[in-house]
């Protein structure tokens, strides 16, 4: 056990490297913006690039610690009851919106669109699935600020209380180090500042992935470009010129209950629905 716990302290080289190299980025970037040789906020293309960077550290930090407990035997167990918890509620949640926003293209029970209502729920499942996964990495770093914020105050007060005795204040920091790391360091987390850098970098990038990740579904399903292909996906796949109904004629249905039947015609990109008789007057939703 203690060897697995020691590996947890072993960064893949290339994530102090990423670090390091947004670090250089941003002291040269504040040496040239107090030289007035650059603006004070940078262009969305370098926020961009920065971003992606340190998230791609932050990932690979967060997948080498992840990989490492998924070898422990209460890892597996939590990460199987995880995943069969929110599968559950994804599939539950999916298909409750699927029938949801089928009732409200339709004006009618969504019982009546069973094809319709089975591909929108797998796509509503994968966004839930989406969100999961954001929930998940936003806990992920709030435990890491958790676990790393007692060290970061410690050492930005140690100069606050040098009327202690250095020897003093050095139990808490190894206490608290070995409490983290074990009783060896990882040789690249030695350096002071480096180590600073991967503890605040890696919780506060995961946070933000997080909160990009929970935005991207949201938006893709507000957008407009979504509404229309609904609507079209919709009319294609359940409405039917079957001819069936004298009072409605050759145009597209869906058969309800009784003698009632869903019509439907494309005006534009919206689908507009009318709950008709087959052989009596046409009733408007």
């Amino acid at each position: 056990m203690s060897s697995s716990y020691g590996a947890l302290r072993k960064l893949p080289p290339d994530v102090p490297v990423l670090y390091g190299a947004v670090m250089m980025y941003l002291i040269a970037r504040l040496i040239l913006t107090t030289l007035h040789w650059m603006p004070w906020i940078g262009s969305t293309y370098e926020m961009f690039c920065v971003g992606v960077v340190t998230s791609i550290a932050a990932l690979r930090h967060a997948h080498l610690i992840l990989s490492r407990i998924a070898k422990w035997s209460w890892g597996k167990v939590l990460g199987k009851t995880l995943y069969a918890m929110s599968t559950a509620v994804c599939l539950a949640v999916g298909t409750s919106q699927a029938i949801r926003t089928t009732r409200l293209l339709t004006h009618a029970d969504a019982k009546y669109f069973p094809s319709f209502v089975g591909l929108l729920s797998s796509w509503y499942v994968v966004l839930n699935f989406v969100r999961c996964a954001a929930i998940f990495l936003a806990v992920c770093g709030a435990i890491l600020i958790l676990i790393n914020l007692p060290s970061l105050l410690l050492r930005s007060v140690r100069e606050w209380f040098k009327f202690i005795p250095e020897e003093k204040t050095d139990r808490v920091f190894i206490w608290w180090r070995r409490v983290r790391f074990g009783r060896r360091g990882d040789p690249v987390l030695q350096g002071r500042y480096l180590r600073d850098v991967i503890e605040l970098f890696t919780p506060a990038a995961l946070l933000g992935i997080a909160t990009v990740i929970v935005a991207a579904p949201e938006s893709i399903s507000d957008a407009q470009a979504t509404g229309i292909i609904l609507n079209q996906t919709l009319f294609a796949m359940e409405y039917t010129a079957d001819g069936g109904c004298p009072a409605v004629g050759n145009r597209p249905t869906v058969h309800l209950d009784r003698d009632f039947v869903s019509t439907g015609v494309l005006v534009g990109d919206r689908l507009i629905t009318t709950r008709q008789e087959c052989h009596g007057p046409e009733k408007s939703k």
